[in-house]
């Protein structure tokens, strides 16, 4: 798997967690139950949209250093 890859699915399952936590915090803040299904919901779901943001930018910035070392 390329380096890419795996960079992209770290980010995707990184920003997912986070956002899945935010929103977890926010049910328990206003006093509504754990609902794993929907936590793994939103950070399945934010995940794979950060990772599709996220993909097209780091690949540019490799093209990039590619071009500027040769």
């Amino acid at each position: 798997m390329s380096s890419l890859n795996k960079g992209t699915i770290k980010y995707a399952l990184i920003s997912g967690l986070c956002f899945a936590f935010g929103m977890a915090a926010f049910d328990y803040l206003g006093r509504v139950d754990f609902n794993l299904l929907k936590f793994a919901f939103n950070l399945l779901l934010f995940g794979f949209f950060m990772g599709l943001i996220f993909r097209p930018s780091v690949r540019n910035q490799l093209k990039k250093r590619k071009q500027n070392s040769k």
